[in-house]
């Protein structure tokens, strides 16, 4: 039986993608030297308010409106044309996302 990482390298294998999970980068460009297993810490902390020099009252409001969004998301994932398993991996991945960045579930 796969677990959750060797089903993701399945999927990932099959759309092309080609890169083992633990290859697979969250993001373009580097933050804080890193790519993936970006944190709460590095988004709010470093990104939006120390090099975006965001107000502390803005940051506020953008994880409030995604926090609000997550329901939403979660509908749509399930509502979506695509194989029960990809809605599955879409649904761990926007849950392991969104509990990294200490949103509630």
């Amino acid at each position: 039986q796969m677990n959750r990482i060797q089903e993701r390298y399945a999927v990932s294998r099959k759309l092309g993608l080609g890169k083992q999970p633990d290859r697979i980068e969250e993001i373009a460009l580097t933050l804080q030297g890193k790519k993936r297993n970006l944190t709460r810490k590095m988004w709010i902390d470093y990104f939006a308010g120390e090099r975006l020099a965001l107000p502390t009252k803005v940051i506020g409001g953008v994880v409030d409106g995604l926090c609000a969004a997550m329901p939403s998301c979660r509908t749509r994932i399930a509502e979506s044309f695509l194989p029960a398993d990809q809605r599955d991996l879409y649904m761990d991945l926007l849950n392991e996302r969104a509990e990294r960045l200490g949103f509630p579930s």
